[in-house]
């Protein structure tokens, strides 16, 4: 790499990435950024395919290195596919690798699945055998990710492998699911031209997990926060996606229904064996919106309350179930870091309720 070196220290546009305008197209920036640095750098690029190629156990004539590279490609259904790495034939470019970016955002209804097919005509159309379809997510998503893809292409009749899934066929596309962290930093490792601009790029990912949630405020948290529910069900999204990535659990799923004093919008941390815990608002209580939930029916519930008050946590008891407060420390800006907060919190009072022994 040249120019640049990558260092964890803020670059401008993480704090651009962190305001209010930025919050609001930050996911299209990201994408159009991601485009242009794969366009820019050579060197860069053939990180970026050679990383697909590992994951997807395709070689090198499979996945051929594009000629170019288009952000907001249209294809004939008037999709609009994120990132299309284009190989240039007689009369037809052919993409051979399509990319979805998602940070915060949420996939439609079969949108994968309708992606790869509209890639599979395209191919056909092109004369082209093979192609990749890229999803890309930030690392907290991944694991959900792949259980959501997995779900969606599952009625196209896809092999499924350890980290990628195969529409066989000729055309045969092939799909797999990389962190934007991992992609970046690939391509950070090779850069020429574009390490500047990649070192910009990743401090802007950093930034926007939770940028599209406005952090709340003193006002917010002295009770206006009860006008703000959507935002909140959004952070206790991120908050449990990320504690569960953490804890290396099994994606549980978003319970839309109120239920046993919580509102509707939470979800559980939640392994079969071990005392679950779930994260979702209390409106009965002004003194936080947000509330760690234990189930009575919970296992070893009384050994829960045992661990957790031998910790120095002050248990509530509300509608027969176990109850802690998150700590909600007032910001501006995006939500960012209120959501890395509640995250090492939730985390804590996990590895505190199962009496969790980390590995010397």
């Amino acid at each position: 790499m040249m120019g640049c070196m990558s260092s964890p220290v803020a670059v401008i546009l993480e704090q651009l990435a962190a305001t209010s305008w930025f919050a609001a197209h930050g996911e299209v920036a990201l994408t159009a950024g991601l485009a242009f640095c794969l366009e820019k750098d050579r060197a860069a690029a053939q990180a970026f395919i050679t990383l697909i190629r590992d994951r997807t156990g395709q070689s090198v004539e499979a996945l051929p290195s594009p000629n170019r590279w288009q952000a907001e490609l249209p294809d004939d259904d008037r999709l609009r596919l994120d990132i299309a790495g284009l190989l240039n034939m007689d009369e037809v470019p052919a993409p051979v690798l399509l990319v979805e970016a998602k940070v915060g955002a949420t996939f439609a209804p079969r949108q994968v699945s309708t992606y790869v097919l509209s890639q599979k005509l395209a191919l056909s159309q092109a004369g082209v055998t093979c192609g990749a379809f890229v999803v890309l997510v930030p690392g907290s998503r991944v694991r959900a990710t792949r259980e959501e893809v997995g779900a969606d292409l599952e009625s196209l009749g896809v092999t499924a492998g350890d980290q990628a899934w195969v529409l066989d066929g000729s055309p045969a596309v092939t799909v797999t699911v990389i962190s934007w962290d991992e992609a970046i930093g690939r391509m950070l490792a090779k850069a020429e031209a574009a390490a500047c601009d990649l070192e910009q790029l990743l401090g802007a990912c950093r930034a926007l997990q939770g940028a599209d949630v406005m952090a709340f405020t003193v006002k917010d948290l002295a009770g206006t926060w009860r006008d703000r529910k959507d935002d909140l069900r959004l952070i206790i999204d991120r908050v449990t996606r990320e504690a569960t990535a953490t804890l290396t659990l099994r994606h549980a799923p978003w319970q839309a229904k109120s239920s046993g004093g919580l509102d509707g919008g939470y979800r559980y941390l939640a392994p079969p064996d071990l005392p679950n815990l779930a994260v979702g608002m209390r409106l009965d209580d002004g003194s936080s919106p947000l509330w760690v939930r234990w189930h009575w029916r919970t296992a070893d519930i009384k050994k829960v309350r045992i661990r957790l008050t031998n910790a120095g946590h002050k248990v509530q008891d509300y509608v027969d179930h176990l109850w802690l407060p998150l700590e909600l420390e007032p910001d501006v800006g995006s939500s960012t870091r209120q959501i890395e907060s509640l995250v090492s919190q939730v985390v804590e009072l996990y590895k505190t309720a199962v009496a969790w022994s980390d590995p010397v």
